[in-house]
């Protein structure tokens, strides 16, 4: 009995530690959507993540399209987690609204972090790359701002705590504080430290295949313990 509940402690353990590497907002990559047709994303209340692609880099001569839509009264927000695209080449558009035959309302072609409010519940993200380099891409997150309530808005530099009404400044956001009556300001996909390892840069992938290794050795040496003790 005591050898059964050994190892369903040590099965345990692992399940914990692998299951905490999963975030909670759904993840979709530009490299889906570059057929032409424009795929349409719902943004609820645990945001999405969107990623360039899955692998280390982006393709050449692509262009994809997205367009991620809220409830009524609500808006997306859109937040880079990182960026890296080839400079004045490889582009992120965003369009406020559905219609990308318009100028978009910002062109970015650098690797500087991105931030923006759309000023409708529709915002479309467009990727273009050229023929040449291909670089790393990018990982975003796309949350909800606002409410249905017109007079629970905030203004575009300060974040909507939604359950209590709160109105606070954006670098209270991921500080680490509840600054949101109910902490939803630190329960926001964005200020989830875990990212997917096939987007880690190299220094981060070392660190996780060390840490995965010292935790599988620790588990390997509990269960030989426990073995040898369950056959005395």
């Amino acid at each position: 009995m005591a050898c059964k509940t050994s190892f369903t402690v040590v099965a345990a353990i692992m399940c914990m530690y692998v299951c905490s590497v999963n975030g909670s907002a759904e993840s979709y990559y530009m490299e889906d959507y570059c057929t032409g047709s424009v795929r349409q994303i719902h943004v609820g209340y645990n945001g999405v993540m969107l990623y360039s692609q899955r692998g280390a880099h982006y393709e050449n001569d692509i262009n994809c399209t997205v367009t991620f839509y809220t409830a009524e009264g609500q808006v997306p927000m859109l937040i880079s987690r990182w960026i890296n695209l080839e400079n004045s080449y490889d582009c992120i558009q965003l369009f406020d609204g559905q219609d990308t035959s318009v100028l978009p309302t910002v062109t970015q072609c650098h690797s500087d972090p991105l931030r923006y409010f759309s000023t409708q519940r529709y915002l479309t993200v467009q990727m273009t790359t050229d023929d040449g380099v291909s670089y790393d891409g990018f990982r975003i997150s796309v949350i909800v701002y606002g409410n249905t309530g017109v007079e629970d808005q905030c203004d575009l530099d300060a974040f909507h705590c939604q359950s209590s009404h709160q109105c606070i400044a954006m670098k209270k956001v991921c500080n680490n504080r509840d600054d949101c009556r109910n902490g939803e300001d630190e329960d926001i996909p964005e200020c989830d430290p875990v990212e997917s390892w096939l987007y880690w840069s190299g220094g981060q992938v070392a660190g996780l295949i060390i840490g995965y290794l010292i935790f599988l050795i620790t588990v390997i040496a509990i269960v030989v313990v426990v073995n040898r003790r369950c056959k005395k």
